[in-house]
Parts: structure tokens; C-alpha cells; sequence
């Protein structure tokens, strides 16, 4: 079997389940869960201070705190060009 769920002959076994079933689902969201990310988002939708960003489901976390780390590293690899851009204190005379 391939790496796609499909064998020898072409026949892509994530198709034997049915359309509805549980499985099913899970292979078509990417193993995400539309149902509850639908009940989060609307838990949202009523906070006082809602998140500037909703990540749904913990690979989306995981990679944008992935990507916030490599930028911040990044960016402190960066910094002694930053720094340069600062005003310099000027002595009272």
C-alpha cells in the first residue's frame, strides 16, 4: 500500500468507509474535528476579549509556535543591525 492509502492495483482504500462514517470524516479533516471547531469558534464569538488569532487543533498550534521560534531567533540573530538604527544619547553640554 502507498503512503496514500492507495495499493497496487490504484484502489484507494480511504474510500471504503462510508461517506458519513467517523473515519470518513477524520480523513477529510485531516484528522481535525469540524464538529467541536465549530462549537469553539462560536464559544469565541461571545468572549469579551476574544483571541486575535484561534488556532484550531494542536498540529496548528504546535506550528505556529514553531514558526513564532524560528522568527524570534531570527530576529535576535538580527539585532546588532537593529540596534544600530537607535539615537545615539547626546551629551548635555
Amino acid at each position: 500500500m502507498g503512503d496514500d492509502g492507495s495499493t497496487a492495483g490504484g484502489h484507494d482504500r480511504r474510500h471504503d468507509q462510508a461517506p458519513d462514517s467517523p473515519a470518513a470524516r477524520q480523513s477529510r479533516s485531516g484528522g481535525r474535528d469540524p464538529d467541536r471547531a465549530a462549537r469553539v469558534i462560536l464559544d469565541v464569538v461571545d468572549l469579551d476579549e476574544p483571541p486575535l488569532r484561534l488556532l484550531l487543533g494542536s498540529y496548528a498550534l504546535a506550528r505556529a509556535a514553531d514558526m513564532i521560534e524560528r522568527q524570534s531567533a531570527e530576529d535576535r540573530k538580527w539585532a546588532f543591525l537593529s540596534e544600530r538604527t537607535d539615537f545615539q544619547e547626546v551629551a548635555a553640554e
